[in-house]
């Protein structure tokens, strides 16, 4: 019987371009999200619980105050004082965001899309709801302090000490943060002394002879305590700037009534509506208690 030998390169090539339909198609690990999911101003100022009921509430705030003088002899008559409460109305805002999704793409996908987008949802709000808080704290600061060079560590210290002079003058509270934009960040953490020294050293880093201590900082973290002071580093800051931001004194007052998620099907297209929302609402108290960089 005769051989039949093919003939070099007579036989055709197979690859995985010609059997897609036995490839499968492996989902590795969770999705991948670039974003950082946090709130740095608002978690660094705290939250506060916002009534329930109203389109507005009240905020109570002393606007004069009494005056204490001496009394010139016995029983001479004291000068008179008096004392205000003004109320400040405070508006409820709502913020949330929806989507709209197949009942096919619920049922069918894997890992679940409604976990995903649920995560998504939360986030884009918690996003939305710290740039409205740090936007509306930075808008309602009139104090101001230069930083003349930010790469010259003497100027952030002489700008941050002048910050706390102002703050300091009409109310004897010195200031407890430093918000900054990532810029600022690294303008601030990068500054050097007359010997080319950081200011703001890295905390691990060897104790040199010499070494600066006014603060330290790290490339790996934004935590960090310029003079003492809680850095707080946020994206979305429209500018830098500094205050008394803790306890009940705090200049500043952010409330919030986080509503979650809700969801709502839509029978006549199988798909389903979801959405995540909540209330927030800011209070500027007394912004002698904040300055700007500039």
């Amino acid at each position: 019987m005769a051989r039949i030998e093919a003939a070099p390169g007579v036989a055709p090539y197979i690859n995985t371009e010609s059997t897609p339909g036995i490839l499968p198609e492996i989902i590795v690990g969770s999705v991948y999200d670039g974003l950082n999911p946090i709130r740095p101003f608002v978690s660094a100022i705290g939250t506060r619980a916002m009534p329930t009921a109203g389109a507005t509430f009240r905020r109570p705030k002393i606007t004069t105050r009494p005056v204490a003088t001496q009394q010139a002899a016995q029983f001479d008559t004291l000068s008179a004082s008096t004392v205000q409460v003004s109320n400040t109305d405070i508006s409820k805002l709502s913020f949330g965001t929806y989507v709209t999704v197949s009942e096919q793409d619920l049922d069918w996908s894997d890992p679940a899309s409604i976990d995903i987008i649920l995560n998504q949802l939360a986030i884009a709000y918690g996003q939305a709801t710290d740039n409205y808080a740090v936007d509306t704290c930075h808008a309602a600061i009139s104090q101001t302090s230069t930083v003349t060079d930010t790469a010259v560590g003497a100027d952030w210290v002489a700008a941050i000490y002048e910050g706390a002079r102002q703050i300091s003058l009409n109310t004897n509270y010195l200031p407890t943060h430093m918000f900054v934009t990532p810029g600022s960040w690294a303008a601030l953490a990068s500054s050097v002394d007359n010997q080319n020294r950081p200011v703001f050293p890295f905390v691990g880093a060897p104790n040199l002879m010499g070494q600066n201590a006014a603060g330290n900082s790290a490339a790996t973290s934004w935590n960090g305590n310029p003079l003492g002071l809680v850095l707080v580093v946020d994206k979305n800051a429209p500018g830098s700037f500094m205050g008394h931001a803790a306890g009940p004194a705090a200049g500043f007052e952010f409330y919030e009534q986080q509503k979650g998620a809700i969801s709502v099907d839509v029978p006549a297209t199988l798909g389903r509506t979801i959405a995540f929302r909540g209330y927030a609402a800011a209070f500027m108290a007394d912004d002698t208690k904040f300055v700007k960089f500039v």
